[in-house]
């Protein structure tokens, strides 16, 4: 989503004909061309704008915006585990969803997970061997 040594810029930018509207724009360099703002990642133009047009521009970290998104995309990391939420883990281990499936129905990490499950003892039922088979018409003696 982001990289070390980006900024995140957000423009606010306000057209005569298409009205106000608001960019969040990932960038390692801006520069101005004629009249132009150009915001570059990676060697390439990513988005442009008229200076014309930007009513207001704030720098942030990039790192703001993973940090943003991952609050929002983990809403129980870092809260207790309730009964509920330790009822959910014991069925969907026990139906043999994976880890990370598990942790994005919760809302948290593979990690949290992992310890949770080690913490109550939870196990995968092993399925018993079955006995080999013979093949049709062969009789057992």
């Amino acid at each position: 989503m982001s990289r070390k040594g980006a900024t995140l810029i957000l423009l606010n930018l306000h057209h005569a004909t298409a009205g106000a509207s608001r960019h969040e724009v990932v960038t390692d360099l801006l520069t101005v061309d004629d009249e132009d703002l150009l915001f570059w990642e990676r060697e390439r133009v990513v988005f442009r704008c008229s200076v014309r047009v930007v009513a207001e521009m704030t720098f942030a970290p990039a790192t703001a915006l993973y940090t943003a998104a991952l609050r929002e995309d983990l809403a129980s990391a870092n809260t207790r585990w309730s009964v509920r939420d330790d009822e959910s883990l014991r069925e969907l281990h026990a139906a043999g969803v994976s880890a990370a499936e598990i942790a994005r129905q919760l809302g948290r990490r593979v990690g949290s997970i992992q310890t949770r499950v080690a913490k109550l003892g939870l196990r995968r039922p092993v399925a018993s061997p079955q006995p080999p088979r013979l093949p049709p018409g062969d009789v057992e003696s």
